[in-house]
């Protein structure tokens, strides 16, 4: 300094002056940067100086996390940083997006006194899928395994593989964007005259009422059945079927034995003559009369 002006910086080793207008001050070198006088911005225009100085600035709706030597050293709030010297970095945080922060760090974050109370630590199980929302709106899809973020008003809600998936009154299409969940989900629209029959693995789940149904997991398939018409042709056991109670009120069956033959009638309207077999239909429409063959 000269009459008390910043002049420039002074390396290490011996300076000498002629006069008593200068003064030094000692700065520590990788270390936090607080001018000893005046603002940063009378120090910029050093360019030895700046060459060494590292600044940063922290909005109002970010936060920064400080890593000398790639090791956490603590978060910095909202404001201007000054560091000398090149081994920090520093990560700049906005808490209105989902910022991933790597767990091998957890520890270290979770001491700091500023930084803990920010974090959200989501564990995510296998068969499992986290939807990770904020303020109500759905962010992103999260795979089974440990996830940590930094940012407020965000929440977690778990959606278990290969079973409905709840939209929680949101567009499906919300989701279907997302890159996890887009291969995942399982989207089925029915008619007000059609009946989904859903399978799982093979296996007879439940009837769909008409509207759109969603499913998570690729276990699932769906034969639909139209109402007044003729329910799975060829089919001889209805049993499975008849156990789920939604289904079995709109399904009628008839079984017509090898002596007999059934008159089918659709709104009393005849359609056509039964041989011997099991026959169900979708509605009541449909009338089966059986009479004795000689």
């Amino acid at each position: 300094f000269k009459d008390g002006l910043y002049q420039h910086m002074l390396g290490t080793g011996v300076h000498v002056f002629l006069g008593k207008s200068h003064s030094v001050d000692t700065v520590m070198l990788d270390a936090r940067f607080e001018p000893p006088r005046g603002h940063i911005e009378s120090y910029i225009d050093d360019i030895d100086l700046c060459m060494e100085l590292q600044v940063y600035c922290i909005s109002d709706s970010q936060r920064g996390l400080l890593f000398p030597n790639g090791r956490f050293q603590e978060m910095l709030g909202p404001g201007q940083y000054a560091f000398l010297g090149k081994r920090f970095t520093l990560t700049l945080c906005t808490m209105e997006t989902a910022f991933e922060i790597n767990d091998g760090n957890l520890e270290a974050f979770l001491r700091d006194a500023a930084l803990a109370p920010l974090l959200q630590v989501y564990d995510i199980q296998d068969q499992e899928i986290g939807l990770l929302f904020h303020r109500d709106s759905f962010m992103k899809a999260l795979k089974p395994g440990r996830h940590v973020y930094l940012g407020e008003f965000f929440s977690l809600r778990k959606a278990p593989v290969h079973e409905a998936f709840d939209t929680y009154g949101l567009d499906v299409g919300v989701f279907q964007r997302d890159s996890t969940l887009a291969s995942m989900l399982m989207v089925f629209d029915l008619r007000d005259n059609e009946r989904g029959l859903l399978y799982k693995d093979s296996l007879f789940v439940k009837m769909l009422p008409p509207g759109r149904s969603v499913f998570l997991g690729k276990s699932f398939f769906l034969t639909v059945a139209k109402l007044g018409e003729e329910f799975l042709p060829g089919q001889v056991d209805f049993e499975v079927y008849r156990k789920d109670e939604a289904l079995s009120k709109l399904l009628h069956c008839f079984d017509i034995k090898a002596d007999q033959r059934g008159l089918l009638y659709k709104d009393d309207i005849y359609v056509k003559m039964l041989e011997p077999g099991k026959y169900a239909f979708l509605g009541n429409e449909h009338r089966v009369d059986l009479f004795p063959v000689d």
